[in-house]
């Protein structure tokens, strides 16, 4: 009995399934060595299959059912590595973006760095100019107008002679006007 029932078993495997142990072989050896060698043992297991499991055994010739089965083990093996190569593909360009991802923040990190030293430089450029203005001396008085002078002193319309209050030049006063008006009013564009 068993021997009768391992007998049917293998004709039974070996007449419907011709081709089903040869699908993992494929699908590991392209997924862990690569297109052409999955598709070489593709092929030897293609014909293996053809010489040993398929009838009439013992020989490569043709029936409807063998050319069936054959075209089936085709198609299969070869959506298997296609499928297989694609997933390859996809994973080399993911380690491509995630090299050029890594690079992208080592250089935002040194933007980062640079930036915080020049603005750390900057402060501190400011905080030795506050410093030193505030250990130099108070600034002189300004001298008072006519009116708050003392009497005795030279009398002038608005301020005495020995003021010494700057007085704004013409120059001064055409380049305030020129930043007024090209602040007040934009130039058409």
């Amino acid at each position: 009995m068993p021997s009768g029932f391992a007998t049917s078993s293998t004709t039974s495997c070996r007449a419907d399934f011709p081709y089903l142990t040869f699908f993992p072989a494929v699908i590991i050896t392209t997924f862990l060595a690569g297109t052409a060698p999955g598709a070489l043992v593709g092929i030897l297991g293609g014909l293996a299959a053809w010489y040993f499991f398929i009838p009439p055994f013992d020989s490569f010739g043709l029936t409807g059912g063998s050319l069936l089965a054959l075209a089936f083990y085709v198609f299969i093996v070869a959506v298997d590595i296609a499928l297989i190569h694609w997933m390859h593909v996809a994973l080399d360009r993911l380690t491509i973006e995630k090299e050029a991802t890594a690079r992208y923040a080592n250089e935002r990190d040194l933007l980062f760095r640079e930036l915080q030293h020049r603005v750390s430089n900057n402060l501190a450029v400011v905080s030795a100019l506050l410093t030193r203005r505030l250990a130099s001396p108070p600034p002189r008085r300004r001298p008072q107008p006519c009116s708050r002078r003392p009497p005795g002193s030279a009398s002038c319309p608005r301020y005495s002679a020995s003021c010494t209050i700057p007085v704004a030049r013409a120059s001064t006063w055409r380049l305030i006007c020129r930043n007024s008006a090209r602040i007040s009013w934009p130039p058409p564009g």
